[in-house]
């Protein structure tokens, strides 16, 4: 019984912590777009805006994957 109790908050964890990294992800790119003419849907037009990018674009990723890495641990806990 202890197994499956732990399997479900396992998967719990995995599918909380998925939707908030995707909805940081989705409002980042909603409050830092992309620099006017950027292609960022190809690596070689990642690799021609990347002079473009400031470090608020890297912001919204980062805090997505450490908010969402953290609430899944502590609904596993």
């Amino acid at each position: 019984m202890k197994f499956l109790l732990n399997l479900s908050r396992v998967i719990a964890a995995l599918f909380v912590g998925s939707i908030i990294n995707i909805c940081l992800v989705w409002l980042g790119g909603i409050w830092v777009p992309a620099p006017a003419g950027a292609d960022l849907s190809n690596a070689a037009g990642f690799e021609k805006a990347l002079p473009l990018l400031t470090p608020m674009h890297c912001l919204f990723p980062f805090m997505a994957h450490a908010a969402g890495t953290l609430s899944g641990a502590m609904l596993v806990c």
